[in-house]
């Protein structure tokens, strides 16, 4: 059961509840039909807030209503009647601060990054708009005043906005009060800021070649970095004539012979810094697509790459951008990435020397066929290098069905029972099991007898088998959860083991992983549901499928439907990062990442296969430098580490109610401890470069991975 309260304010109901599972919903109920629906993650002294606003009708009709935990019989607080402008009573347990009355109504929140949002008017004085300030160790930062509109709230235009200056950006948590002028902190406050700014203002301060309209466009990102949206890709011109990437130092034009397969040699005659000799016996070959169009100076500035690696059998690719709509946009690359690859080509432009192209069958058929051939005679041979520097504006074209043939073939060497299918964004990888292997299904569990019966309820839909179940519990109180644990003796496959003491994530799973019985390890939080049958079997295949692949991983999502988890950047925050969270889960994401089965640096162990084999010989997850948080991603890094390939697959989905079980590290030991695994991941993996994430796009904590450009762009170097 939950705790909470709910109150009538203005034209709608505030409240809040108590809440370990995130994130929590609330409806608001009228005669049993549920009129408004609501995320309660707002900041409260108490627990969570929420507000929901009322239908109009309603307050003519003296209608009753109630508040709900979403998709339950879980009241919260009591009903309340509606009795239109006479009802002013407002429960003495609704966002108040500390134990002084005061007159205030309205909440404080962080929206994102520096931003705070919130509303607030004076009981006394309803028709003022109050200005707010936001204040840190007594001084004010930041002031607004509380005068936008805001829907369900009395007058509707009590809201406000504080933004936060960049200094605030640092990487530390800063506590911010929100008061308003007589020094009256808002409900809500104070609330906690951390966020971290990408060296730009380095960047500017060392700058002295600058126009004065580039300064003043980096001058207003510094002024108001936190609002500034680079994810709409609205300054994407502006961005790239302010970090051009560098141009090859040219004395004189280097004479090339050249062979172009694909596009028109008259895309590659106005090349600056070379002179072109176009032969069929050529020194190098480019491919391109019909309709590229390269920048003056890429085959120079490819040329000049190659040479740095000083590497006969080496082929490159560069980053791109194409027009969409009539808009310009970046198509900023992974490092090589052989599965990426298989479902779709990413690539654009490929140059490649005569070592690798003389081993080639010359081109025959579809262009798109060919690339396959060219680039699985250079993965098995030869280097695959990236250039992260933009170096042509391409179309993408493809025979898609000449692509599949090709890519079928290759796949049915690489694997037996290998084979793509169509699935409306590109090629979806099969693979058929023939002898598939026993898998331990390990699920850490403590009380919350309700999260574990829904895990092990969908997991009965698996169509894969041999598996087994080890639920590992962890000082179990609740009388129900203890009830429930003695009762999965009786199912099949199931073992119940036990680990007292401290949570530890890390030795729990280790304890598990030495009492399985199955060749590969699963572990699987009590917080996720299975959402569809064959999840299993595609994480399975996708493991088996190479010997060089140590672990898969799965899409997660929130109940919304938002993914929650699409694979690990290593880098984001100064830590590590899960991709995807702006994302619904059947959208295509940024260069339709969010749909392809790929590789990662890391993914999480709220569901993650490994060969069990494997994960002994590495000792399992760290016990003692990470407890409770990054074990999964450092297990991922010693793997890679190890030459293994980290893969993550958007066909195994599970929905995910991350920390619902063990909750959020609000205590002072629970942050101490998150304080020493944050410094241990950053001491042992911060300089750690992230080959499946642009150089371009940003790690700070004001836009979400590849929802913006990096400002300024990190170092451009081949990989």
């Amino acid at each position: 059961m939950h705790t909470g309260s709910c109150a009538l304010v203005g034209q709608g109901i505030l409240g809040w509840v108590t809440s370990e599972r995130e994130p929590l919903w609330v409806e608001l109920l009228c005669d049993g039909c549920v009129l408004a629906i609501a995320r309660a993650d707002k900041a409260e002294p108490k627990g969570c807030g929420f507000y929901l606003p009322i239908p109009a009708p309603l307050f003519d009709d003296g209608a009753t209503v109630s508040v709900r935990i979403a998709n339950t019989d879980e009241i919260i607080g009591q009903a309340i009647t509606i009795q239109g402008e006479k009802s002013e009573e407002v429960s003495e347990e609704v966002s108040k601060p500390g134990e002084q009355k005061s007159t205030l109504l309205g909440e404080a929140f962080v929206d994102r990054g520096l931003m705070l949002r919130g509303w607030v008017f004076d009981t006394d004085h309803p028709e003022k708009h109050l200005t707010v300030f936001a204040v840190e160790h007594g001084m004010r930062i930041a002031q607004a005043q509380a005068e936008q509109k805001v829907y369900g709230v009395r007058g509707e235009t009590h809201g406000f906005t504080l933004t936060l200056p960049p200094a605030i950006a640092d990487g530390e948590v800063h506590s911010i009060h929100i008061t308003d002028s007589s020094g009256r902190d808002l409900p809500g406050s104070p609330v906690d800021v951390c966020g971290r700014m990408e060296p730009l203002g380095e960047w500017f301060a060392n700058k002295t070649s600058l126009t004065a309209a580039e300064r003043e466009f980096l001058t207003h990102i510094l002024n108001r970095l936190d609002r500034f949206n680079p994810g709409a890709l609205l300054s994407y011109e502006t961005w790239k004539s302010t970090f051009p990437a560098p141009r090859p130092l040219v004395k004189k034009n280097k004479k090339i012979s050249l062979r172009v397969i694909g596009g028109s040699k008259e895309a590659v005659k106005k090349q600056k810094g070379v002179d072109i000799v176009f032969t069929d016996d050529a020194d190098y070959t480019l491919i391109l697509s019909r309709g590229d169009i390269l920048d003056a100076y890429a085959l120079c500035t490819m040329l000049s790459a190659l040479k740095r690696v000083e590497s006969e059998t080496a082929l490159l690719y560069a980053d791109s951008e194409c027009v969409v709509d009539g808009t310009v946009v970046p198509l900023l690359k992974p490092a090589w990435n052989r599965a990426l690859f298989l479902g779709t080509d990413y690539l654009g432009p490929l140059l490649l020397p005569k070592a690798i192209a003389h081993n080639i069958p010359e081109p025959f058929g579809a262009y798109s066929a060919y690339r396959v051939r060219v680039l699985r005679y250079a993965d098995e041979n030869a280097r695959i290098l990236h250039l992260p520097e933009i170096l042509s504006r391409t179309t993408g074209d493809c025979d898609r069905a000449a692509r599949k043939e090709e890519v079928d073939k290759w796949l049915a060497d690489l694997t037996q029972g290998a084979h793509t299918e169509e699935d409306g964004f590109g090629l979806r990888i099969r693979i058929d099991i023939s002898n598939p292997p026993r898998v331990s299904i390990v699920i850490p569990t403590r009380d919350h007898a309700d999260l574990l019966r829904r895990c092990l309820d969908s997991l009965e839909k698996t169509d894969y088998a041999p598996y087994e179940v080890l639920v590992v519990d962890n000082d179990s109180k609740e009388p129900e959860a203890l009830a429930y644990l003695a009762s999965l003796g009786k199912k099949p496959s199931t073992r119940v083991l036990t680990w007292p003491g401290a949570f530890n994530f890390s030795a729990i799973n280790n304890f598990a992983a030495q009492k399985a019985s199955g060749d590969i390890l699963c572990f699987l939080n009590n917080d996720t549901e299975i959402l569809h049958p064959e999840w299993l079997r595609e994480m399975v295949s996708v493991l088996a499928a190479n010997e060089s692949v140590g672990c898969v991983g799965a899409k997660l999502l929130w109940p919304n439907h938002l993914v929650q988890h699409g694979g690990v950047i290593v880098g984001m925050h100064d830590l590590a990062g899960h991709v995807g969270n702006m994302w619904l889960c059947d959208e295509p994401g940024y260069m339709r990442r969010n749909q392809y089965l790929q590789e990662f640096s890391a993914v999480t162990a709220a569901c993650m296969l490994t060969w069990r084999k494997l994960f002994l010989d590495l000792s399992g997850f760290d016990t003692v430098r990470f407890p409770v948080a990054f074990n999964d991603v450092d297990y991922c890094l010693r793997l890679r580490a190890r030459g293994k390939k980290i893969l993550w697959t958007p066909h195994a989905r599970l929905m995910h109610h991350e920390s619902a079980s063990r909750g959020k590290d609000t205590l002072p030991h629970d942050k101490a401890r998150s304080f020493r695994e944050m410094l241990h991941f950053r001491t042992l993996w911060g300089t750690q470069e992230d080959r499946f994430y642009n150089p371009n796009l940003p790690l700070s904590t004001v836009t979400e991975p590849f929802l913006g450009l990096a400002l300024p762009p990190r170092p451009r170097t081949l990989r």
